[in-house]
């Protein structure tokens, strides 16, 4: 019996199988590519879709978004291959704690969700600047329905990743205004405003 056939991935394999089917002739078997692909950059220009980029993301690529842009919200897809695919400024960044003087060396984004199931993501250099209120900025799963570890969002890397509150969003949270009653009301409500605990 001849020996199998040494060939690189996607090409046509042939091997003499006598001794394993009873046959002499030879049988062709297509050999599947199994090798990991190489991980490729793929830049983001300002005005580009980075949405789409990441959604389209191959096991170990490396998001490139440029530094001081804007971009839309981005939502993490689910990597299962154990390798990390990065999301990350281009340019190099300080080996330090960043802050509000740093913002024009990051890419902003309004919103980063991060859905359960979503693992072996690297975010370095991203500002997360929301447009109407801090809620969700940066979203980790949704706490529901776990049944198990692979079910939550796990191997999660946010490295240099800067919230920044614009001035312009006003945020109350845990506080709200004492409830007044309307002008015309029956005394039955006149007496919930002065009993509040009713």
């Amino acid at each position: 019996m001849k020996a199998l056939v040494s060939c690189p991935a996607f090409l046509l394999c042939v091997i003499s199988a006598s001794a394993l089917i009873g046959r002499d002739a030879p049988v062709a078997i297509a050999a599947q590519a199994t090798a990991a692909r190489q991980p490729r950059v793929v830049s983001v220009a300002a005005g580009g879709d980075a949405a789409a980029a990441v959604t389209a993301a191959r096991c170990g690529d490396v998001i490139e978004l440029a530094a001081g842009q804007s971009y839309q919200a981005l939502t993490l897809p689910p990597m299962t291959c154990g390798q990390w695919t990065t999301v990350r400024v281009a340019g190099a960044l300080p080996e330090r704690r960043i802050g509000p003087a740093d913002a024009r060396q990051l890419a902003s984004v309004p919103r980063l969700n991060i859905p359960d199931g979503t693992s072996y993501w690297r975010i370095v250099g991203l500002r997360c600047a929301p447009t109407m209120n801090t809620y969700g900025c940066i979203r980790l799963g949704n706490a529901d329905g776990h049944k198990d570890i692979a079910s939550i969002a796990h191997h999660i890397e946010l490295d240099r990743v800067f919230v920044d509150v614009p001035d312009a969003v006003q945020e109350r949270r845990a506080s709200r205004p004492a409830w007044q009653p309307p002008a015309a009301c029956r005394p039955a409500c006149r007496q919930r405003a002065a009993d509040p605990a009713r």
